[in-house]
């Protein structure tokens, strides 16, 4: 298997387990594969931030919420298509 296709595999297997809250946005965070050189994977990592981040307004916004989920979703698509 290729580098890229590594590393993004690993990417695509946290952003599922976050997805299915079976792991937490910071160990997702800790986990991240991080010196890529890949831009796709490095704009998740920021974005993973603001997802830890911003925990309270998901938990009293259920639509903020389900935007914030759906776009995780298209990134592991991306990452899915492009590996």
């Amino acid at each position: 298997m290729s580098e890229l296709k590594d590393h993004r595999s690993i990417c695509v297997k946290l952003l599922q387990d976050l997805l299915n809250q079976q792991t937490t946005a910071q160990k997702v965070i800790d986990d991240w594969p991080i010196r890529t050189g890949d831009a796709l994977v490095d704009n998740i990592y920021s974005l993973l931030f603001h997802y830890r981040d911003d925990e309270d307004i998901r938990s009293k916004d259920s639509r903020y919420a389900a935007w914030q989920e759906d776009e995780l979703r298209k990134y592991v698509e991306l990452l899915l298509q492009q590996r």
